[in-house]
């Protein structure tokens, strides 16, 4: 009997419906799978890409984190190596409120390499680990303490999967990926996407990683850069303020760096010192000393101190330096230079020699006054003696012995009183200037010495116009052209003259005493205002060097100025000019 055939609307046999049906669920599997796929790759695209762009370590871990949760799991946790262990983690949570539970957790220290937790485990393995479903006693198994547990309790730890980041076969650090009891289990598919993500994601890790490397090198390097300013900005100021001069040399006798102090010195800024070399800016034979001296130092390693010099300049200038050279060492301990201090002492050289000088002087004067007293004491002594011995009873002898005794006993009066004067003008003494007329004093003065001035056969003359008048105490001017008269007669020869000549000239006055005399060598005339100096014997014996010296204090004390002019076997002219007091 023939089949029962199909109604005419359904054209296919069964087998034929089957087959059809079969190939219908089959084009949506293999639709959905398609576009399961397709949201799998565009979610790893969009997930790389939002890595990837960030260079900043926490910005990358920051959107693999976001990126993963919900599409991955329900939260998700991000641990990387770091030195000494390892860094705190990145967490995440669809939930905000829960965020809390993961930051707890990762602060609990777990023993290093522990291998019950499951993320020391793939750092050392460097292989995924996936759990779909957790064991009742995990919890347990992985709580290091009663606080760890309640924490794991309250995160409701369902499944879970750890994936290593790894770039160029090193595993950077674990995503660990997990669910609730109440989210979808993760599956395997979880698990390819997340491994395919870490993969993408490590050599950005990486990037991140070394990208914060070199921030924090460059930034510590900014940090010593800035420290190290400010440590040259202090030894600036340091070496600035002092008023030594200090600068660093170099074995090749090169300035490295010097203060303003030792810049000044040398008549150049700080910039025109620093980098030059010593031959350049000191002369050629002083230069190559210095650098003698400095390769001693360097090579002994020993320093040298209170080294006193003098120097000539490249301007002619000479100065005193007493300089201290000590090695400079390198890095490993070797004397790679010296450092110079150095103080000008110039000063303090001029007054020693000066001290000696007037300490010299002062034991001459000491003994040309005790000369000098002895010869006056001696002739009173002695004319004394000689009265008492009787000589008295002649008139003309007791005279003519009354008259040397009093004589030398006014020679003793005037040393005392020169002595006592000089005392007073280089104390505390104050002057007291007064107008006086110059002719009245000048006169005067030539009428007392006018009786040894005839004894040598010389005559003297006075020029000074009426109503002349300076500031100055009388006695005072007095004593000072008694001086230069006394200084005048004393080195005439006989036939010869002595003239006192003034006038006016602006608000001062000049008086001058001039002589036709035996004259001043030209090397003496410019000390023979010195305090116990003497003019060599060889002209002629004079007095203890004091008079002249007298006058100019005695001048200077009024605010005026003495000077000599002289020519051997022409004479001699002393000036002294003194403020004048204008007519009214």
């Amino acid at each position: 009997m023939p089949p029962p055939s199909l109604p005419p609307c359904f054209p296919f046999s069964s087998d034929e419906a089957r087959g059809c049906a079969y190939t219908a669920n089959h084009d949506r599997v293999l639709a959905r799978e398609a576009g399961e796929s397709r949201e799998r790759l565009e979610f790893l695209v969009t997930a790389v890409q939002a890595i990837t762009d960030s260079v900043d370590l926490g910005g990358a871990l920051h959107g693999l984190c976001s990126a993963a949760v919900p599409r991955l799991g329900q939260w998700c946790s991000i641990t990387l190596r770091s030195v000494g262990g390892l860094a705190a983690p990145q967490v995440w949570h669809d939930s905000p409120d829960r965020v809390h539970l993961l930051q707890e957790l990762a602060g609990v220290r777990m023993p290093p390499g522990d291998r019950r937790n499951p993320v020391h485990r793939v750092l050392a393995s460097g292989r995924s680990e996936f759990v779909s479903r957790t064991a009742p006693d995990f919890n347990a198994r992985l709580a290091v303490s009663p606080e760890h547990m309640r924490l794991l309790e309250e995160l409701d730890v369902a499944s879970y999967m750890c994936v290593p980041l790894r770039s160029h076969g090193k595993t950077l650090g674990v995503m660990t990926l997990g669910a609730d009891s109440g989210w979808r289990p993760l599956c395997r598919t979880d698990l390819v996407i997340a491994e395919q993500l870490a993969t993408r994601v490590g050599a950005a890790i990486e990037k991140a990683q070394l990208h914060q490397a070199v921030e924090a090198e460059l930034s510590e390097r900014r940090r010593a850069e800035a420290a190290l300013r400010r440590q040259e900005a202090e030894q600036a100021v340091i070496l600035d303020t002092v008023r030594a001069m200090i600068w660093y040399k170099d074995a090749d006798n090169r300035i490295l760096r010097c203060n303003r102090a030792a810049a000044r010195w040398l008549g150049k800024s700080v910039k025109e010192v620093q980098g030059r070399r010593v031959d350049e800016l000191f002369p050629p034979a002083l230069a190559r000393q210095y650098h003698a001296n400095d390769l001693a130092v360097i090579s002994s390693g020993k320093a040298a101190v209170g080294v006193l010099e003098e120097l000539t300049l490249r301007g002619g200038a000479k100065r005193w330096v007493q300089r201290d050279i000590l090695p400079y060492r390198g890095e490993r301990g070797e004397t790679v230079g010296v450092v110079i201090i150095a103080v000008d002492v110039t000063k303090r050289k001029r007054a020693e020699d000066l001290a000696v000088a007037k300490e010299r002087a002062e034991r001459e004067f000491v003994a040309n006054v005790s000369h000098e007293f002895r010869t006056p004491v001696a002739a009173i002594k002695g004319f004394a003696q000689t009265l008492r011995e009787g000589a008295w009873r002649s008139p003309k002898d007791r005279a003519k012995f009354l008259n040397i005794i009093e004589a030398n006993a006014d020679r003793l009066d005037a040393m005392v009183g020169d002595l006592l004067t000089l005392s007073a003008l280089e104390g505390s003494t104050p002057v007291r200037p007064v107008a006086v007329e110059v002719g009245r004093v000048a006169r005067d003065r030539a009428r007392r010495a006018m009786s040894r001035a005839r004894r040598k056969g010389l005559s003297v003359d006075v020029s000074v116009p009426r109503g002349l008048k300076v500031r100055m105490e009388p006695s005072h001017l007095g004593q000072a052209l008694e001086h230069l008269l006394d200084n005048a007669i004393k080195f005439t020869p006989p036939g010869g003259w002595v003239r006192v000549k003034a006038r006016g000239a602006g608000k001062e006055a000049r008086i001058v005493v001039e002589d036709s005399g035996i004259g001043i060598p030209s090397v003496e005339l410019p000390r023979v205002f010195d305090r116990f100096y003497r003019v060599a014997k060889g002209a002629k014996s004079g007095s203890p060097g004091l008079g002249l010296h007298l006058v100019k204090k005695l001048v200077g004390a009024y605010g005026g100025r003495v000077s000599a002019r002289s020519r051997l076997a022409r004479g001699s002219a002393f000036s002294i000019s003194l403020p004048a007091v204008a007519d009214r």
